[in-house]
């Protein structure tokens, strides 16, 4: 991650060949059921040998909300836009 987020957790396998012949990996990005009463913005940076796309940054967003404010119609609710990758 670029940087830590509290209550998150990122798992990156090692690499394997697909079936198809590619090299790839499994991620994991695990939160836990408690996390702050805030919104937590990173990017998951992948290096690649690809000299077309030799950095992936994927952007992970999570927010905690504290059971007394919590929403009743999620539905409405809209995220602002993820800050510019460094």
């Amino acid at each position: 991650l670029s940087q830590p987020l509290e209550g998150v957790e990122l798992q990156i396998n090692d690499r394997r060949k697909s079936k198809d012949g590619f090299w790839e990996s499994a991620v994991s990005v695990n939160v836990a059921g408690d996390v702050p009463v805030n919104r937590q913005i990173a990017y998951v940076v992948l290096n690649t040998d690809d000299a077309d796309f030799p950095v992936l940054r994927v952007p992970i967003m999570v927010e905690g909300w504290n059971q007394s404010t919590q929403p009743s119609q999620p539905a409405q609710l809209t995220a602002p836009a993820l800050p510019s990758p460094r």
